[in-house]
């Protein structure tokens, strides 16, 4: 049975208060280490748009590494989008990040973006989600600008251990988001399919994670 936004949102509420201690026991402290590794990749952006990903550093990273002018943050948990608060309370560049907390899909703007971050989002959606979630990014995008895919790994390359720890990882997961996911999709056909092209991308600690870069 699928899950409403209301759903969704208390489950990653709830999830929202052990997620950090529970991601620092099974995947140590990689996935953040692959954002701050990623954000070089990225082009100065005016107006950048950062969706979920509420306990990772993304929005610290783009503010530390002098990446952005300004950032609106959108993510479906509350206790999320406070936990990004807190991460960049004292840091400068602060009072230019925009926080909002509401499905990915509801939020519109008229302003439109150079860059739109996913960090460790797109993975939770099925083929038929994640393609509604790229079209929607291509509304708010401005021509000829950047999506940065940063995730788990979509090849199909990946070692039996690789693939099993995705498995795991879904199966965790599940009872928040109803995903019967057992892989990564394919970001790379998916965005192909909306429009857009792929650049480049960038592999870490083995292939288990990477920044995937589209433009439309």
């Amino acid at each position: 049975m699928e899950l409403t936004n209301k759903e969704i949102s208390r489950n990653f509420n709830w999830l929202g208060h052990i997620y950090n201690p529970l991601k620092k026991i099974f995947l140590w402290n990689r996935p953040e280490k692959v954002i701050s590794r990623s954000i070089p990749f990225m082009r100065k952006a005016s107006k950048a748009l950062v969706v979920g990903g509420g306990a990772d550093n993304t929005v610290l990273e783009l503010l530390n590494q002098n990446k952005v002018d300004t950032v609106t943050h959108v993510d479906i948990s509350k206790v999320l989008s406070e936990k990004s608060q807190a991460r960049i309370k004292n840091i400068d560049g602060s009072d230019q990040v925009t926080f909002l907390v509401r499905s990915y899909l509801e939020y519109n703007s008229k302003s439109k973006y150079d860059a739109i971050l996913f960090p460790y989002y797109l993975d939770l959606f099925d083929v038929g989600d994640l393609k509604d979630q790229i079209k929607h990014t291509a509304t708010l995008l401005k021509s000829n600008s950047c999506v940065y895919v940063i995730d788990f790994s979509s090849s199909q390359n990946q070692s039996i251990w690789m693939k099993l720890k995705v498995r795991i990882l879904y199966l965790f997961f599940y009872p928040v988001i109803r995903n019967r996911n057992y892989k990564i999709p394919d970001f790379d056909t998916s965005f192909k399919e909306i429009g857009f092209k792929k650049e480049f991308e960038e592999c870490f600690y083995g292939g288990f994670y990477s920044l995937k870069v589209f433009t439309k």
